[in-house]
């Protein structure tokens, strides 16, 4: 019996390696995808991300912005004689941040460029570096009249939605330069309350559960099934997500009174029963037993 239980935890161990690998090679092609080049709605502005995980976000008082989830990278548009936005010094937040200015007689273009780690800041500015003005003077060198009002409204939603990016920043508001509250990881699940529009349109912004309080993340980074190689537990909460179905994650006993492990063993999928005795581990573990320990069971 210990010899077969041996065998297929080895299958068990070779099949997670594979996956592993595969994984890695996604991950590798992706990163190998040539970088994107956006442009601004208007038309007047050209930037070539750093590479290929950059996708543009909406921010409400900033004319372009750009994100891989940690680093950002901001740009304004003024007429020529408007009070610049204060400069973006590095924090706690951010390591490293490059500030540029490109102007004309009419017009300033006002670029920032904030990397979480020091490494990131070099092709943070090789992006920054592309940069084309494909359109000048399209706005004068004077104050500019009163912009419309925007109104901002979160509609109510209630879903489960994970995030593929390795780390994505949690805001206080629907803006990078809100006050960051914390991360999710890659996989990791988040409860949604609530979808940010602005003007009646949707602004890619989500309202979040995070630690019983409402939270904001970039919409362009939580999807609907969970990315392989992943976190397994929801922000603000210590329980597994991946219980099994009709079990209360809520309450720890539910696990053994439904015949379940509540330590299942990694790369184990706890929704499916079967699962647990196919990699070698017993299904109602007894009390004080190790269930990753088959010799023990």
């Amino acid at each position: 019996m210990k010899k077969i239980v041996s065998g297929l935890l080895l299958l068990c161990m070779l099949f997670t390696c594979l996956t592993a690998v595969a994984e890695d090679a996604a991950e590798d092609a992706a990163s190998s995808q040539p970088a994107p080049v956006f442009q601004t709605a208007d038309g007047v502005l050209s930037i070539q991300a750093p590479n290929a995980t950059w996708v543009e976000i909406q921010e409400p008082d900033l004319w372009f912005a750009m994100t891989d989830g940690d680093d950002y990278i901001l740009i304004d548009h003024l007429s020529n004689g408007e009070v610049l936005s204060a400069t973006t010094l590095a924090d706690d937040e951010f390591a490293a941040v490059y500030d540029a200015c490109v102007s004309t007689p009419n017009e300033v273009f006002h670029i920032v460029g904030c990397a979480v780690d020091k490494e990131s800041l070099k092709d943070i500015m090789q992006a920054i570096a592309t940069v084309k003005i494909l359109e000048f003077d399209t706005k004068q060198a004077i104050q500019k009249a009163a912009a419309p009002v925007t109104e901002f409204t979160v509609d109510e939603y209630n879903d489960v939605l994970y995030c593929t990016s390795k780390h994505l920043n949690i805001r206080g508001s629907w803006t990078v330069k809100s006050p960051r509250l914390g991360y999710l990881k890659k996989g990791e699940a988040v409860q949604v309350t609530g979808i940010v529009r602005r003007n009646g349109k949707d602004f890619g912004w989500y309202r979040i559960n995070y630690n019983g309080g409402d939270a904001f993340v970039s919409a362009k980074y939580l999807k609907s099934t969970q990315p392989k190689g992943g976190s397994t537990t929801s922000s603000g909460s210590d329980d597994a997500l991946d219980h099994p179905a009709g079990v209360d994650a809520q309450d720890p006993d539910a696990y053994t009174d439904a015949g379940y492990a509540r330590d299942n063993p990694e790369h184990v999928d706890a929704q499916d029963p079967e699962a647990y005795t196919d990699a070698g581990y017993a299904l109602d573990t007894p009390e004080g037993v190790d269930s990753q320990d088959p010799d023990a069971v």
